[in-house]
């Protein structure tokens, strides 16, 4: 296979998000999942849509943590020019987390 192919990451990662709707957040799929979307940045790390699908996913599903660290695993990995892309999913992250600190932490690096 190619490890490589944008399009077969993209559809790859696509069906695992499908399998995963109405699952539990806590279930075991999700680190699967997560595992997933390690390994395609492993390839893509230049790519600014599987960055904004990891960091989105790890939003939605309330695992600050790790999307704290997506998002600026994202940042260092992509072009200056790239970073607005990733700054709303980084944004959300700030107003949805719950702490105060680092909201206001991750609203200081935007600012």
């Amino acid at each position: 296979a190619l490890p490589g192919s944008y399009k077969l990451w993209h559809a790859y990662i696509t069906e695992w998000c499908a399998q995963l709707k109405g699952k539990h957040p806590d279930s075991p799929a999700f680190d699967r999942m997560d595992t997933v979307f390690e390994r395609a940045i492993v390839y893509l790390h230049k790519m600014p849509v599987i960055w904004i699908l990891y960091c989105t996913n790890l939003v939605e599903h309330r695992r600050w943590t790790r999307a704290r660290r997506a998002c600026d695993g994202a940042l260092r990995a992509l072009a200056v020019t790239q970073h607005h892309r990733i700054w709303p999913v980084y944004l959300r992250l700030a107003r949805e987390v719950g702490v105060a600190e680092t909201g206001a932490r991750i609203l200081r690096r935007f600012c």
